[in-house]
């Protein structure tokens, strides 16, 4: 499953980059690897199942159609008993997705491919950072207290369970786009076929 580590990071790493670029206490640095690897576990063979076995090509131009789809995954981490509250993903967090997928997501990357997932995981940690420290009130989030809590909740695969159904929505939603698009194709061809025979 090496195509995971930069799909999670663009799709639901979106938390790690978020807590990694504010972590100010041990217990949340130390488990950001093995939260990864219950994130990846869970999602990783769902992916590569409904996408990339099927020859979808996930790329930058995808994030339109995701991004409005990750707020329930939000609203289901937010259920992890920490005080305060998880934050919404918007304004904020928001704005740090943003810039990672304008900064270091190319038009041609496809996140089924090692190679791409390298190209963009340096640059999605450095923004990530930069994001963190021109946003020092969310610091809040990552106490050691909250981390205590918020550890056990992330690693828990019942957490992720909502980023399945996203995946299973993004497989769905590629392959319907595929076949209008060989739809037209076809009807084009058609066309152009009858244009040629009356004349």
């Amino acid at each position: 499953m090496r195509w995971i580590s930069s799909f999670t990071s663009l799709f639901i790493l979106w938390i790690f980059f978020f807590t990694n670029a504010l972590a100010q206490d041990q217990v949340c640095m130390d488990n950001m690897g093995a939260i990864s690897e219950v994130a990846s576990k869970q999602l990783g063979p769902v992916f590569d199942k409904l996408v990339c076995s099927k020859g979808i090509k996930p790329g930058k131009a995808d994030w339109k159609w995701l991004e409005p789809k990750i707020q329930p995954l939000f609203n289901n981490i937010k259920k992890c008993s920490q005080k305060p509250d998880f934050p919404n993903y918007k304004p904020k967090i928001e704005k740090l997705a943003d810039a990672i997928v304008a900064k270091c997501a190319k038009p041609s990357h496809n996140y089924c491919k090692d190679e791409d997932l390298k190209a963009i995981k340096s640059c999605a940690v450095s923004e990530a950072l930069g994001w963190g420290l021109m946003n020092m009130d969310m610091l809040q989030y990552t106490s050691k207290k909250n981390c205590e809590k918020l550890v056990p909740c992330l690693m828990n695969p019942k957490t992720w369970a909502p980023g399945k159904k996203i995946i299973a929505e993004y497989a769905k939603h590629k392959g319907l786009s595929r076949i209008g698009s060989m739809a037209r194709s076809v009807i084009t061809s058609i066309a152009w076929d009858d244009a040629i025979c009356i004349s």
